[in-house]
């Protein structure tokens, strides 16, 4: 059994793969983060999540890229949501009213205990000046630290950049250096408040695989299992 659906990075083909167990092939519903939760992306790249035997997509007819998107599992009361952040945005067409910036989103989440958010934002400023994304991340930042403020123990994970293929056309745009900068600046913005990092940018860096823009699904495995190490830590 396997539920789709599309979304605009890695997982276009295969977002969410209904599986009893994670991906390293241990069951990820322990403690402490086991029941009641509600993962929450505001976010645009590949989603971290896990494959959910019981997980039901909700199809609320959204754009194709853009969301959101909802799926359900009743059985462990899971919601999982994904919606793409604001512009810019290069991938498609979006009506303005389904446009959402990730710190108004991150301002209507009550937060707690069973509520997970995962964030990435880089790529599609990728051709914008570095103070653009300063200004993004800054307001970001501020709606993380109110978030934190009125519910500490919501779990928040960002994933980072990570390398990409650099053909001909693609270096007239883009440059590996110029994403590094981008990714010191993130990680450099959100240091020091209770945040977990998802270190796209090392996983696919050291890997044996080319470098891609959207990573193959061994190497977003990796991420996901990362992922989850913060979702649902196993005790000893």
């Amino acid at each position: 059994m396997e539920l789709k659906l599309n979304t605009i990075h890695t997982f276009r083909r295969h977002i969410i793969k209904a599986i009893a167990k994670i991906f390293s092939g241990t069951s990820w519903f322990c403690s402490p983060r086991n029941s009641g939760f509600i993962l929450t992306a505001s976010v645009v790249g590949p989603i971290l999540v896990c494959g959910l035997i019981h997980l039901v997509e909700f199809n609320l007819g959204s754009p194709k890229n853009v969301g959101p998107f909802m799926s359900v599992d009743l059985k462990h009361s899971i919601l999982l949501k994904f919606r793409c952040h604001g512009p810019p945005i290069r991938f498609t067409t979006v009506f303005t009213s389904e446009l959402r910036y990730i710190a108004n989103e991150l301002n209507g989440i009550v937060g707690g205990r069973n509520t997970v958010i995962a964030i990435t934002i880089w790529s599609h400023f990728s051709t914008f000046p570095v103070e653009v994304y300063i200004r993004r991340l800054r307001n970001i930042r501020r709606a993380v630290i109110q978030l934190l403020d009125r519910s500490p123990k919501t779990l928040i994970v960002i994933r980072t950049a990570n390398v990409q293929e650099l053909g001909p056309e693609v270096s007239l745009f883009n440059s590996d250096w110029y994403s590094l900068q981008l990714d010191s600046v993130m990680r450099k913005m959100f240091s020091g408040i209770a945040v977990h990092f998802v270190d796209a940018w090392e996983m696919s860096l050291a890997h044996y695989l080319p470098h891609n823009l959207h990573p193959k699904e061994v190497i977003v495995r990796n991420q996901i299992d990362t992922f989850l190490s913060y979702v649902c830590p196993l005790q000893i």
